[in-house]
């Protein structure tokens, strides 16, 4: 059996550096499953995009047609406007959470420690930063967390490791958390307010007095009566010719308003994901450090120091995604 001499295990350690199994962990699924939960987010945002972008169209005809006034569509136009505005603060402020975990996974794939490391990030960032502040129509709350998370780099350059770099900004990584749990929580408030005008939207466009009189006469009882004895001929006729056209029109009209409710549940399930998303992202980047500081050099042939993926993420990627989507109500009823 070969036998093991403090020469021979010097060997061994000098083979494992030059092979690159003391390099510093890989993270760069954290970065990919960051970029994921982007996408999914931002999807989440373009399909109610959609569906307020439907409701307008909607919304035109009826003013057109006069059983939608125009003061609604002015009400309409604000929310979709409030809306908009926090869709870019979300969007933009995960778009910039992804490039900064895509540029820190890149420095560490390739080594870089210390000052050198310290200042190609803080010159990332800076970038990042401009580039999207300015790509973007942000509000000035986002901007201003903007600004707070790159000026951080500005001030940690004198930090020893990536993990250090990435320790020191965890209270701004906080604030551009904040600032997408704050704009989904606005979206909850638009769409809970658009789902009360699209309930109006579909009792309206169904015509009101029309379902009330479809109500009133629609029961066996009722229609019976109109059959005893001495009845109209004529008027039972016409009860059961109107009952039996109004019924398509009532049924969709009541299939449209639960496809509205589970449209607002649906998506206010979704932006409460988003919420919690925010707060993993977090608690992946302290992760993410951790493992920098912890499994670098030769501490990563420790056995509890592996690739870290951030996997959390990927999860509540596919959460956001498989939320239920229920089918767009139908408003073309028959006149």
């Amino acid at each position: 059996m070969y036998k093991v001499t403090r020469n021979s295990l010097f060997g061994v350690v000098a083979l494992l550096f030059m092979s690159g199994c003391t390099s510093t962990p890989d993270i760069s699924g954290w970065a990919q499953n960051s970029a994921d939960l982007a996408g999914a987010v931002a999807n989440e945002g373009k399909l109610i995009s959609e569906r307020l972008d439907q409701n307008y169209a909607q919304y035109h005809i009826g003013t057109e047609e006069g059983w939608f006034t125009r003061d609604r569509l002015e009400q309409w136009k604000s929310r979709r406007v409030s809306f908009a505005a926090s869709k870019a603060d979300i969007d933009a402020t995960l778009e910039i959470m992804t490039n900064y975990a895509d540029a820190i996974a890149k420095l560490a794939a390739s080594g870089e420690t210390g000052q050198s490391a310290a200042e190609s990030i803080n010159d990332s960032v800076t970038d990042i930063v401009d580039t999207i502040s300015a790509s973007n129509p942000i509000s000035a709350t986002a901007l201003s967390a903007f600004k707070s998370f790159a000026a951080a780099f500005t001030r940690i350059q004198g930090q020893n490791s990536l993990a250090d770099v990435m320790i020191a900004v965890d209270g701004d990584i906080q604030s551009l958390g904040a600032v997408v749990s704050d704009a989904a929580k606005a979206q909850k408030k638009v769409i809970e307010s658009i789902q009360l005008q699209e309930w109006a939207m579909i009792s309206d466009r169904a015509g009101k007095k029309r379902m009330r009189w479809y109500t009133q006469h629609k029961g066996f009882a009722v229609i019976e009566n109109e059959f005893r004895d001495g009845a109209d001929p004529i008027r039972a006729h016409a009860v059961v010719a109107l009952i039996s056209q109004l019924e398509p029109r009532y049924r969709e009209r009541e299939q449209a308003l639960v496809d509205s409710i589970q449209w607002k549940n649906s998506r206010l399930a979704a932006l409460d994901k988003i919420i919690q998303s925010s707060e993993t992202w977090r608690t992946a980047h302290r992760e993410a450090a951790s493992i920098l500081q912890e499994c670098g050099g030769l501490s990563s042939l420790r056995f509890s120091c592996g690739n870290y993926t951030a996997a959390n993420l990927k999860l509540a990627a596919e959460k956001i995604r498989t939320i239920v989507a229920p089918k767009e109500p139908s408003l073309e009823t028959d006149q």
